[in-house]
């Protein structure tokens, strides 16, 4: 059974302006769409084999890598899987916080 997946307000935050900046550096969408062609990928992954992803130092926070300088963090609950931060990694890693 495939589970039902949720976008978290940071998460939907972070996509946003991960994609204005390619827009506006590459003065094009291209970049930007093929970066949410394998964010649907995966979240279609997710839903299918929520297990994939690599497991996390939080307790049952998971995450696939995207296009290598990102990663999709997520968490399962019951029939749902939460999209909890689409994170660059050349960030500081004490930045990100992890919540619903």
């Amino acid at each position: 059974m495939a589970l039902n997946v949720y976008w978290t307000r940071s998460a939907l935050q972070d996509r946003i302006k991960v994609f204005e900046y390619w827009n506006e550096r590459t003065q094009s969408r291209e970049y930007s769409q093929q970066l949410n062609t394998s964010i649907e990928h995966r979240v279609a992954m997710i839903k299918e084999y929520p297990q994939a992803g690599l497991a996390t130092d939080k307790p049952g926070v998971r995450f696939h890598i995207i296009a290598r300088h990102y990663k999709l963090f997520y968490k399962i609950e019951k029939d749902n899987a939460y999209i909890l931060r689409f994170w660059d990694t050349r960030q500081d890693p004490e930045k990100i916080k992890l919540h619903q």
